[in-house]
């Protein structure tokens, strides 16, 4: 909103500043031209020709700048890469002057951030302890908190969480709460880059209060500490049932795929059940450990009220192959179309005994039912009829390129 201000504030300078401009020209033209209309239009026109030529000419100045600029860029370049190179890889002395304004300061700067981002550990302390000598993270810092450009927040941010160690790091906290979901992003990855384990904890429970969007791109980057997560604040977070983000956390968890032997979810199961729970339930259960109390939950979840709930119920059970649920699921063909639908696929997946109680119901007397699970059989068929074939094609392709 800052920004939209600011745009309506200058268009507004400019008109004002133009029809100041018109008006010292008409007074300018009032002895040439008497008619007031004419002089105003003569006024107007000249306006118009002088603002056209002083846009060309910055125009062409600035790219003319920019052009030698970086002309002078490629020149210096080498030279100053090959002394940050030496500084980061062998911690050669810094013999020359360190220049504070200027081309050379601004390819310096980036050359820094290239050996930051590349090296790891010793090699980039010691740049990370040059920038700091040089205030180029006192630069860095300004940047993060003052401009007005997101793009550079952003940056600024992320080589402040590779020098995070020695300073920075307030700023960083700052920007957690920044009104900026891009530079709360850029925040939580920057106190991600060193692996901290209080960072790590923290960019967690700050990411269960974003957007989905931003939840789903931490999640990514959260996922190289989900050991940590799982074994820490995962659990603790799962332990206080009545708490809201535990929903967030289990979204988050599920897109990780680990397995995740000591998370207990019956107790979610028991607290919150239906709809926003179970969904993700099905999710995790290949990872987590299954035992009676959710095999139970979910046999009683079949006869649900809530079709939705129903269905996850059946696709949990296909999942996990829970060969004791298969009546349960037999008498789930009779009912709705979708949940008979979910519930013949589930029974696909069961291998042997649930092709087998496909095809007695196929030749039971519920032409529905029936017909649905020879639609899963159909399915089930072709699926295996595609795997099998499979490593004959991969094994013939192999084969061509060999030969080629």
């Amino acid at each position: 909103m800052r920004g939209k201000w600011s745009v309506y504030g200058k268009a507004a300078l400019v008109c004002v500043a133009a029809f100041l401009a018109n008006m010292l020209l008409a007074r300018f033209l009032l002895p040439f031209i008497r008619d007031a209309t004419l002089r105003w239009a003569a006024a107007l026109s000249l306006v118009q020709v002088l603002a056209v030529a002083v846009i060309a000419a910055y125009l062409v100045s600035r790219r003319l700048y920019h052009r030698f600029e970086k002309n002078l860029h490629h020149q210096i370049r080498p030279a100053i890469e090959e002394r940050v190179m030496a500084l980061a890889l062998d911690g050669e002395v810094w013999s020359t002057s360190v220049p504070s304004r200027g081309p050379a300061r601004r390819v310096l700067e980036n050359c820094l951030a290239h050996a930051l981002a590349a090296f790891k550990e010793t090699s980039r302390d010691r740049v990370a302890r040059f920038a700091l000598e040089h205030s180029f993270v006192a630069q860095w810092e300004r940047t993060a908190r003052l401009s007005k450009n997101v793009e550079a927040r952003g940056r600024a941010l992320f080589l402040l969480g590779l020098v995070s160690r020695l300073a920075g790091d307030a700023v960083i906290c700052d920007a957690l709460s920044d009104s900026s979901p891009a530079i709360r992003t850029a925040a939580a990855r920057a106190l991600l880059v060193n692996g901290e384990p209080d960072a790590i904890n923290r960019v967690f429970r700050c990411a269960l209060g974003e957007s989905l969007l931003t939840r789903s791109l931490l999640a990514g980057d959260l996922k190289r500490y989900a050991r940590h997560l799982l074994a820490t604040t995962v659990p603790a977070l799962l332990a206080e049932t009545a708490n809201p983000d535990t929903i967030r956390c289990l979204e988050i968890v599920a897109t990780w795929k680990l397995a995740m032997p000591g998370i207990d979810i019956a107790p979610l199961l028991a607290v919150h059940g239906g709809k926003p729970v179970l969904p993700l339930v099905v999710a995790l259960l290949p990872y987590v450990e299954v035992n009676d109390e959710i095999e139970n939950y979910l046999l009683s979840a079949i006869d649900d009220a809530d079709q939705q709930v129903q269905c996850a119920a059946a696709r949990a059970i296909g999942e996990l192959k829970l060969s004791r649920m298969i009546p349960a699921l037999a008498r789930a063909l009779n009912q709705s179309s979708v949940l008979a639908l979910v519930a013949a696929q589930s029974l696909a997946r069961m291998g042997e005994p649930g092709t087998h109680q496909l095809a007695a119901t196929i030749s039971g007397p519920d032409r529905r039912a029936a017909a649905v699970a020879l639609e899963a059989l159909e399915h089930a068929s072709v699926a295996a009829t595609i795997g099998s074939c499979q490593p004959n094609l991969e094994k013939s392709a192999n084969l061509e390129k060999s030969g080629r």
